[in-house]
């Protein structure tokens, strides 16, 4: 089901500035917070996945969707974010980052070799967690996604995440 809320776009806004909002009125408005001007935000805001990425139009995708978008190692520790998940509370970022943990344990219980990398694809494994707000004012959902890895990459695995 699409969400028929109206957008408020906010160009430039500080993290502590859109959680406002998003406590006041995300229940009526779906609040998209954008880093710089849309016309001009460049991939090079985002090291490491502006490369990934090509050109800043992935970028500013990933910043205006209104979701919490975010790259995680296996251990929680988050690699990349984007603006709207910056604005969560500290608390339920923390918690996030456990639901990372926890999926990454259950990866490698479930198919030690994948999440090691050996090569073998069990096929898409999704997480879901529900994720409380500080007092409980909010409940999220969390998907924690295992990256798919490229044919050479040797690398550390990573999930995605996003939270809705």
């Amino acid at each position: 089901m699409s969400d028929s809320r109206p957008r408020l776009l906010l160009v430039g806004a500080q993290p502590e500035a859109i959680q406002d909002l998003v406590d006041l009125v995300g229940d009526r408005y779906r609040i998209v917070a954008l880093e710089d001007d849309p016309r001009t935000t460049r991939a090079t805001d985002a090291p490491g996945v502006a490369e990934r990425a090509g050109d800043g139009l992935a970028m500013k995708l990933l910043g205006a969707i209104g979701e919490g978008v975010a790259l995680a190692e296996m251990s929680g520790e988050i690699s990349w974010s984007n603006t709207f998940f910056e604005a969560l509370e500290p608390e339920v970022r923390a918690r996030v980052a456990g639901a990372c943990r926890e999926t990454a344990e259950h990866l490698l219980r479930r198919s030690p070799g994948e999440a090691a990398g050996s090569g073998y694809d069990p096929g898409v494994m999704t997480c879901k967690f529900e994720i409380a707000s500080a007092g409980e004012r909010r409940l999220f959902d969390a998907y924690i996604t295992l990256l798919e890895r490229a044919k050479d990459d040797t690398g550390d695995r990573q999930l995605a995440v996003v939270v809705t």
